[in-house]
């Protein structure tokens, strides 16, 4: 699955309609959209290019348990896939 940009535009913005529902006990007014937009899209492409140029930091062992027995595994290499749109 792809990392995008828009995908997680989309979802701060629609996490940030819940989040205000549920303390001012109102919908998110319509005055300012743009400006949220552009905020959470930069927000979205700095995290994607700082995961993007930290790839081999991000996840440095994987742990796996099959019927009681945990496994350690040392992760070698990453990549992840992020596209800029």
């Amino acid at each position: 699955m792809p990392l995008k940009v828009g995908e997680l535009t989309e979802a701060m913005l629609q996490a940030l309609g819940r989040e205000w529902q549920q303390a001012k006990g109102a919908p998110l007014p319509a005055a300012g959209v743009e400006d949220r937009r552009l905020l959470f899209a930069a927000v979205a492409r700095g995290l994607l290019e700082y995961l993007d140029s930290h790839q081999d930091q991000v996840i440095r062992t994987i742990d796996l348990e099959q019927s009681g027995v945990r496994t350690r595994y040392q992760v070698k290499a990453l990549d992840l896939d992020i596209s800029a749109p």
